[in-house]
């Protein structure tokens, strides 16, 4: 009786298997590290200028505000720890719904062909200031994300249990068609009734250059195979 035998690869030992691991993580990191080193090429993403005075804790503004402009709407409205709630960053933030439901827009040089990471922070707004009693109860509240005049998303939350902001960030990979690019956020709530979506902490960074980040993954799996063959 012939014996079958076949060519199998060795298994990976544990030490190389957490070598991938702290290699790839160090990628990561070392990528996310890239990213936030960037410029933040939008003016005023979080909405600190101008200063809300009001002891009440949110202000009307005529348009424009640095950085931004009303794309529809009345007024812009900037809240600054109204009703004891928390910024995502800095001190203020905006509301998507001033009297009536608002846009916004911000128009920013880029490079054609060029891919950027767009973030922000989105928050429904919270009913424990009696939002229900005024008329302001609605299903959700949301916010409209457009990028270059077409719509990159659509974000909703319910407030109704919430007593504090609760944001949460979303993150877009992007990619410029001209050296001016307008990015835009729309209420998207239920109803317009002056009771809309936060956002707050707005950023648009370039990609990292390709090589750059070939180079460093070059680099670490280097290092992994130099530490593979001392454990031999």
């Amino acid at each position: 009786m012939r014996e079958s035998r076949r060519n199998c690869a060795p298994a990976p030992t544990h030490m190389a298997r957490l070598v991938f691991v702290a290699a790839a993580s160090f990628i990561a990191l070392n990528f996310l590290s890239a990213v936030s080193a960037q410029t933040n090429l939008v003016n005023n993403g979080s909405f600190e200028e101008p200063a809300v005075s009001d002891p009440n804790g949110y202000e009307f503004f005529s348009d424009p505000i640095p950085g931004w402009q009303l794309s529809f709407g009345d007024l812009i409205e900037l809240q600054r720890g109204y009703s004891g709630w928390s910024p995502a960053d800095g001190s203020q933030w905006l509301e998507l719904d001033s009297n009536i439901s608002a846009g916004i827009y911000q128009d920013i040089q880029t490079t054609p062909g060029e891919t950027y990471i767009l973030r922000f922070a989105f928050s429904p707004r919270p009913w424990s200031d009696g939002r229900a009693n005024f008329g302001g109860a609605e299903e959700y509240d949301g916010v409209r994300i457009l990028w270059d005049g077409e719509i990159l998303d659509t974000i909703t939350g319910d407030g109704s249990t919430l007593t504090n902001n609760f944001w949460t960030y979303h993150t877009y990979m992007v990619v410029a068609t001209g050296s001016l690019t307008r990015l835009e956020f729309q209420d998207a709530g239920a109803i317009s009734n002056s009771y809309g979506a936060f956002i707050d902490d707005v950023s648009l960074v370039v990609v990292p250059e390709p090589a750059s980040l070939l180079a460093l993954a070059a680099g670490v799996v280097g290092l992994a195979a130099r530490r593979r063959t001392r454990g031999r």
